[in-house]
């Protein structure tokens, strides 16, 4: 506030951030870097170990997810493949209506998605608004 009374011009936040780089030299910010990777990499956060961010049975979870996303993939493109092969090209106008259902069914829900995303967003800021009300008082 004295810096306004005075005449002076505040810093935005980004030249005070560049002012402070400046000051730190090259093999600082790399010192920097290289622990914030490393903590990124693996940290244990209470009793979990957490591996780029993740615990094991979240990377399982995702793991089984893109082995299964992949096997449908495969199972679908020999399907769609071999009936291409067997009956002409008629067939990929099939092929065709089958990425159309996906799309359909993929818009359906990421629709249901958002509105679950939604109510989640404001149930939290009635949380939110509901704890600054309380630390008034």
């Amino acid at each position: 506030m004295s810096d306004v009374k005075e005449g002076k011009k505040q810093k935005t936040l980004a030249e005070a951030h560049e002012e402070e780089e400046e000051q730190l030299s090259c093999s600082e910010k790399t010192a920097i870097c290289w622990a914030d990777t490393q903590v990124f990499c693996y940290h244990k956060e209470g009793e979990e170990d957490l591996y780029c961010g993740m615990n094991c049975t979240a990377w399982g979870w995702l793991l089984l997810f893109f082995f299964v996303l992949y096997s449908f993939d495969t199972v679908l493109f020999a399907i769609l493949l071999n009936f291409a092969v067997n009956f002409g090209t008629g067939v990929l106008w099939g092929y065709f209506a089958v990425f159309m259902v996906f799309v359909m069914a993929m818009g359906v829900v990421i629709y249901l998605g958002h509105q679950k995303h939604l109510i989640r967003e404001e149930t939290i800021r009635a949380e939110r608004r509901q704890f600054d009300a309380d630390e008034k008082v």
